[in-house]
């Protein structure tokens, strides 16, 4: 999909998140004039959201250049950088809190991305992780779709995400040195005004499957998927983790 489309997606999932995004920074204390940090900010759908609702002093970074030019159009105030999460640019214990969304699956080492989050964050200030999806434990009914379920996690295997990654996230925020404060799973609900398939949806299922099954083979699916939303008998449910973590007061060097 186009730069533009993903960021309609990531708008989208940002929303998903924005109510537990707000009791996460609630619990986290944070001032109106705190200074965050994302990892992973994308086009800039999180920090687009947070500067209308907040004034706090945000930075963003990403490994990808074109999502941060992309950003920088929806998010001028912001501070980006290019940069991996892995090795962050950052002095020690300068941020009041950093987080990411929808990040550490896509990572090749969680526990360090972890580590350097909370390496930047002041003693006492909170790492969180907005939302991390277990794909392996996804639940598609009726059947076929639960074919097609099981087929779009194996695309994201090929991909390179972590489809185990929700349910390992609390166990990594410990290893990672942070004291966890609580973690739990997003909820989900269906109703009439929300059992239709959006188009961004199935642009992100197409995108990821148009490697493995025809067009037409698709077609069909998005056909079957709308029909069983229409008759109340669909069930899509990935489990969808969050995290809260605080720096210990005295770090360890680990």
């Amino acid at each position: 999909m186009a730069l533009a489309a993903w960021h309609q997606r990531y708008l989208q999932q940002a929303g998903w998140t924005q109510e537990v995004r707000r009791h996460l920074f609630a619990i986290a204390g944070l001032q109106p004039n705190a200074k965050i940090l994302e990892v992973g900010c994308g086009t800039g759908a999180v920090i687009s959201q947070i500067a209308v609702e907040t004034q706090y002093n945000q930075t963003g970074i990403d490994i990808d250049y074109a999502s941060l030019v992309f950003a920088q159009g929806t998010c001028p105030k912001a501070n980006l950088a290019q940069a991996d999460g892995h090795l962050l640019p950052f002095a020690d214990s300068n941020y009041d809190a950093v987080y990411c969304h929808y990040l550490l699956l896509w990572v090749d080492d969680p526990l360090q991305v972890l580590r350097e989050m909370r390496r930047v964050t002041k003693p006492g200030g909170a790492v969180i992780a907005l939302a991390e999806p277990d794909h392996a434990s996804r639940l598609d009914a009726p059947t076929p779709l639960d074919e097609l379920g099981r087929l779009q996690t194996v695309a994201l295997t090929t991909q390179g995400a972590n489809i185990w990654m929700g349910r390992l996230l609390g166990k990594t925020f410990q290893e990672a040195g942070l004291e966890l404060v609580l973690s739990g799973m997003l909820g989900a609900e269906w109703s009439p005004s929300n059992q239709i398939p959006d188009d961004l949806e199935w642009e992100t299922i197409r995108s990821d499957l148009a490697d493995v099954m025809s067009d037409v083979e698709l077609s069909r699916y998005q056909a079957a998927d709308q029909a069983a939303w229409e008759a109340g008998t669909r069930v899509l449910f990935v489990p969808t983790f969050y995290a809260l973590g605080l720096v210990p007061e005295r770090l360890s060097s680990s």
